[in-house]
Protein backbone atom coordinates (compact mmCIF):
# COMPACT_ATOMS: atom_id res chain seq x y z
CA UNK A 1 0.00 0.00 0.00
CA UNK A 2 2.91 2.39 0.69
CA UNK A 3 3.98 2.02 -2.93
CA UNK A 4 0.62 3.36 -4.07
CA UNK A 5 0.76 6.46 -1.86
CA UNK A 6 2.77 8.63 -4.33
CA UNK A 7 0.44 7.60 -7.15
CA UNK A 8 -2.58 8.46 -5.01
CA UNK A 9 -1.10 11.91 -4.23
CA UNK A 10 -0.51 12.50 -7.95
CA UNK A 11 -4.07 11.42 -8.74
CA UNK A 12 -5.40 13.70 -5.99
CA UNK A 13 -3.43 16.66 -7.41
CA UNK A 14 -4.68 15.91 -10.92
CA UNK A 15 -8.32 15.89 -9.81
CA UNK A 16 -7.99 19.00 -7.61
CA UNK A 17 -6.29 21.12 -10.28
CA UNK A 18 -9.34 20.82 -12.55
CA UNK A 19 -11.92 21.68 -9.91
CA UNK A 20 -13.09 25.28 -9.94
CA UNK A 21 -13.26 26.91 -6.51
CA UNK A 22 -16.01 29.27 -7.62
CA UNK A 23 -18.20 26.25 -8.39
CA UNK A 24 -17.72 24.63 -4.99
CA UNK A 25 -20.65 24.45 -2.59
CA UNK A 26 -20.42 26.68 0.46
CA UNK A 27 -21.69 23.93 2.79
CA UNK A 28 -21.12 20.17 2.62
CA UNK A 29 -22.78 17.60 4.89
CA UNK A 30 -21.24 14.20 5.55
CA UNK A 31 -23.05 11.25 7.10
CA UNK A 32 -20.64 8.91 8.85
CA UNK A 33 -22.00 5.52 7.88
CA UNK A 34 -20.60 2.09 7.09
CA UNK A 35 -17.70 1.97 9.54
CA UNK A 36 -18.95 -1.15 11.33
CA UNK A 37 -19.67 -2.83 8.02
CA UNK A 38 -16.17 -1.94 6.79
CA UNK A 39 -14.67 -3.40 9.96
CA UNK A 40 -16.56 -6.67 9.46
CA UNK A 41 -15.50 -6.86 5.80
CA UNK A 42 -11.89 -6.47 6.93
CA UNK A 43 -12.35 -9.49 9.19
CA UNK A 44 -12.40 -7.57 12.46
CA UNK A 45 -14.89 -8.32 15.21
CA UNK A 46 -14.18 -4.96 16.82
CA UNK A 47 -16.36 -2.24 15.26
CA UNK A 48 -14.19 0.46 16.86
CA UNK A 49 -11.44 -0.38 14.36
CA UNK A 50 -13.85 0.54 11.58
CA UNK A 51 -14.75 3.78 13.35
CA UNK A 52 -11.05 4.62 13.73
CA UNK A 53 -10.56 4.08 10.00
CA UNK A 54 -13.61 6.25 9.36
CA UNK A 55 -12.01 9.08 11.34
CA UNK A 56 -8.85 8.85 9.24
CA UNK A 57 -10.91 8.99 6.05
CA UNK A 58 -12.90 11.94 7.41
CA UNK A 59 -9.64 13.79 8.12
CA UNK A 60 -8.63 13.39 4.45
CA UNK A 61 -12.03 14.60 3.27
CA UNK A 62 -11.85 17.62 5.59
CA UNK A 63 -8.40 18.45 4.18
CA UNK A 64 -9.91 18.36 0.69
CA UNK A 65 -12.72 20.66 1.81
CA UNK A 66 -10.16 23.18 3.09
CA UNK A 67 -8.13 22.91 -0.11
CA UNK A 68 -11.28 23.44 -2.19
CA UNK A 69 -12.39 26.48 -0.19
CA UNK A 70 -15.53 24.92 1.26
CA UNK A 71 -16.50 27.12 4.21
CA UNK A 72 -18.87 24.93 6.22
CA UNK A 73 -18.81 21.18 6.78
CA UNK A 74 -21.38 19.37 8.91
CA UNK A 75 -20.51 15.84 9.96
CA UNK A 76 -23.37 13.67 11.20
CA UNK A 77 -21.33 11.55 13.58
CA UNK A 78 -23.63 10.02 16.21
CA UNK A 79 -27.43 10.04 16.36
CA UNK A 80 -29.60 9.33 19.37
CA UNK A 81 -30.37 5.96 17.72
CA UNK A 82 -26.68 5.06 18.01
CA UNK A 83 -27.06 4.91 21.80
CA UNK A 84 -28.99 1.65 21.22
CA UNK A 85 -25.87 -0.10 19.95
CA UNK A 86 -24.03 -2.54 22.23
CA UNK A 87 -22.68 -0.85 25.36
CA UNK A 88 -19.07 -1.74 24.54
CA UNK A 89 -19.34 -0.07 21.12
CA UNK A 90 -20.99 3.08 22.52
CA UNK A 91 -18.30 3.36 25.20
CA UNK A 92 -15.61 2.93 22.54
CA UNK A 93 -17.20 5.61 20.40
CA UNK A 94 -17.37 7.98 23.36
CA UNK A 95 -13.63 7.43 23.94
CA UNK A 96 -13.00 8.23 20.28
CA UNK A 97 -15.08 11.41 20.55
CA UNK A 98 -13.21 12.50 23.65
CA UNK A 99 -9.78 11.82 22.11
CA UNK A 100 -10.61 13.47 18.82
CA UNK A 101 -12.26 16.60 20.19
CA UNK A 102 -9.16 17.14 22.34
CA UNK A 103 -6.91 16.43 19.38
CA UNK A 104 -8.75 18.82 17.09
CA UNK A 105 -8.32 21.60 19.67
CA UNK A 106 -4.56 21.35 19.11
CA UNK A 107 -4.61 20.54 15.40
CA UNK A 108 -2.27 22.84 13.48
CA UNK A 109 -4.33 22.78 10.28
CA UNK A 110 -7.48 23.74 12.20
CA UNK A 111 -5.73 26.82 13.61
CA UNK A 112 -3.89 27.74 10.38
CA UNK A 113 -7.19 27.73 8.51
CA UNK A 114 -9.19 29.34 11.32
CA UNK A 115 -11.76 26.54 11.48
CA UNK A 116 -14.36 26.98 14.19
CA UNK A 117 -15.46 23.72 15.82
CA UNK A 118 -19.08 23.48 16.90
CA UNK A 119 -20.86 20.47 18.36
CA UNK A 120 -24.59 20.36 17.65
CA UNK A 121 -27.24 18.03 18.99
CA UNK A 122 -28.49 17.04 22.43
CA UNK A 123 -25.13 17.20 24.18
CA UNK A 124 -26.80 16.50 27.54
CA UNK A 125 -26.97 12.84 26.47
CA UNK A 126 -23.17 12.59 26.38
CA UNK A 127 -20.86 11.58 29.22
CA UNK A 128 -19.21 14.43 31.09
CA UNK A 129 -15.72 13.64 29.74
CA UNK A 130 -16.98 13.99 26.14
CA UNK A 131 -18.79 17.24 26.95
CA UNK A 132 -15.57 18.59 28.49
CA UNK A 133 -13.56 17.61 25.39
CA UNK A 134 -16.16 19.41 23.24
CA UNK A 135 -15.86 22.52 25.42
CA UNK A 136 -12.07 22.42 24.97
CA UNK A 137 -12.35 22.21 21.16
CA UNK A 138 -15.03 24.89 20.94
CA UNK A 139 -13.13 27.23 23.27
CA UNK A 140 -9.87 26.78 21.34
CA UNK A 141 -11.58 27.82 18.09
CA UNK A 142 -14.33 30.19 19.24
CA UNK A 143 -12.69 33.28 17.71
CA UNK A 144 -12.42 31.77 14.23
CA UNK A 145 -14.87 32.58 11.47
CA UNK A 146 -13.15 31.62 8.20
CA UNK A 147 -14.57 28.10 8.24
CA UNK A 148 -16.95 26.08 10.40
CA UNK A 149 -16.90 22.38 11.23
CA UNK A 150 -20.20 21.28 12.78
CA UNK A 151 -20.13 17.89 14.47
CA UNK A 152 -23.67 16.54 14.93
CA UNK A 153 -23.52 14.29 17.97
CA UNK A 154 -26.56 13.16 19.95
CA UNK A 155 -28.83 14.45 17.19
CA UNK A 156 -32.24 13.14 16.20
CA UNK A 157 -32.99 13.41 12.50
CA UNK A 158 -36.74 13.09 12.97
CA UNK A 159 -36.76 15.89 15.53
CA UNK A 160 -34.73 18.01 13.12
CA UNK A 161 -37.41 17.60 10.45
CA UNK A 162 -40.19 18.52 12.91
CA UNK A 163 -38.26 21.61 14.05
CA UNK A 164 -37.58 22.66 10.45
CA UNK A 165 -41.29 22.64 9.63
CA UNK A 166 -42.21 24.98 12.49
Amino acid sequence: MKLLKPLYKLYEWYILKDLKKEKMPRHVAIIMDGNRRYSRLQGSRDPIQGHQRGIKTLEKVLDWCIDLGIEIVTVYAFSTENFKRPRREVEGLMRLFEENFKRVAENEKIHENRVRIKAVGNLDLLPENVKEAIRIAEKATEEYDDRILNIAIGYDGRLEIVEATR
